[in-house]
């Protein structure tokens, strides 16, 4: 979504629109969401330029669900404010010689940090493994942020928040988390849900992007009175490659 003005040299005069790329197959074109007005001169191109921006930011709030930090005017009048503000001749600096010496991801850790210990988990192995404690919530942020191994896990919090983790460390943490540990986790999540939703959870979805199920037996098309049922329980190719007809060792 953009500001469109086109000068009719014919009439003296230039028209403001808000537009947008629509693709249609393999051809794009641009469809005409507001005609905002027509200018004679350069303080009203400016003018109606500014009415349009405002206009943009609240169809694009009208688009989204998520709450804005500025209203459509204020958000217009800042990039105007940008767009009018002067521009040095030179930076200081050549920007060729620059070079990346380190990332540091905070505000994940800030908000999800806050809701790990607001459920009480900071103390998930017990008060007494504080260094276990730590290890285990770093490695939950890490996998919130970025899925991946342990070892992989280890290298990005070090590359990427300057946080360093011994890897046999983390091995002998994740011991800790048994079965009573467990139990403990799905009790609070159970209570922390159910509160929030003001009432009892009656059904649960969850990603099963990166699991793969097996089955000796298929649902049979049919039930025993010969009424078709949804066949649910089949064989088929999953997203890793496996082949229908592929049995793990047991």
């Amino acid at each position: 979504m953009f500001i469109r003005t086109k000068h009719d040299a014919k009439l003296n005069r230039t028209r403001i629109q808000i537009v947008e790329s629509v693709r249609t197959g393999s051809k794009v074109r641009q469809k005409i969401l507001r005609h905002v007005g027509v200018a004679h001169n350069d303080s009203e191109i400016e003018d109606i330029k500014r009415l349009a921006g405002r206009l943009m930011e609240q169809l694009r709030i009208d688009r989204s669900p998520q709450m804005e930090l500025f209203t459509p005017t204020e958000y217009a009048d800042l990039q105007a404010l940008v767009r009018r503000a002067p521009r040095p001749d030179k930076l200081g600096v050549d920007l060729a010689e620059c070079r990346e010496e380190a990332r540091v991801s905070l505000g994940l850790r800030d908000v999800m940090g806050t809701m790990y210990d607001q459920l009480g988990w900071g103390a998930l192995l017990g008060a007494a493994r504080k260094s276990a404690n730590r290890i285990v919530k770093e490695l939950v942020m890490a996998r919130i942020a970025q899925p991946e191994s342990k070892r992989a896990t280890v290298e990005a919090l070090e590359n990427q928040a300057g946080i360093t983790l011994n890897l046999d460390v983390v091995y002998r943490s994740m011991d800790y988390i048994n079965t009573p540990v467990i139990d403990g986790i799905c009790k609070t999540s159970h209570a922390a849900a159910e509160k929030l939703l003001g009432g009892p959870v009656t059904v649960l979805f969850y990603d099963c992007t990166t699991l793969a199920f097996d089955t000796e037996r298929e649902d049979p098309a049919e039930d025993a009175d010969g009424v078709e049922q949804d066949h649910l329980l089949a064989k088929g190719f999953s997203k890793d490659g496996k082949h229908p007809d592929f049995r793990p060792f047991c």
